[in-house]
C-alpha cells in the first residue's frame, strides 16, 4: 500500500469509521448494501487480523444481519457492521494530504 500511495497512508480503522459514522461516508467509499458489497477490510484497535486467517472487514447491513454472521462490532442497529472473514479484499486505506 505505501508503494502506491505513499509512505503515510494507513488502513483505516474501524473506530474512526465509527465516530466519523454518516451513511454518505459509506456512499462515498462505495460501501454498498450487503450481499452486493464485497466487505472492504480495516483495523480494529490497529489489527487487521481477528483470528487464523480471519482479517477485519466492513459491511453495509442496513439492521439485517444474515444468519451465521459474525458481528465484532455494530453502527446504529447494525446499519453497518465488522466481521471478519478468510478473504483477500480490497482496503479503505487513508492517504494525507500536504
Amino acid at each position: 500500500m505505501q508503494q502506491e500511495f505513499g509512505p503515510d497512508a494507513e488502513v483505516v480503522d474501524w473506530n474512526t469509521l465509527k465516530s466519523d459514522f454518516g451513511g454518505s461516508v459509506f456512499d462515498s467509499l462505495g460501501i454498498l448494501p450487503y450481499p452486493e458489497g464485497d466487505a472492504p477490510a480495516v483495523t480494529w484497535d490497529g489489527s487487521q487480523i481477528w483470528s487464523g486467517d480471519r482479517s477485519y472487514g466492513v459491511n453495509r447491513l442496513e439492521g439485517v444481519v444474515p444468519p451465521g454472521y459474525l458481528v465484532h462490532d455494530q453502527i446504529q442497529n447494525y446499519w453497518a457492521c465488522l466481521g471478519s472473514w478468510p478473504a483477500d479484499r480490497r482496503i479503505i486505506a487513508r492517504v494525507p494530504c500536504d
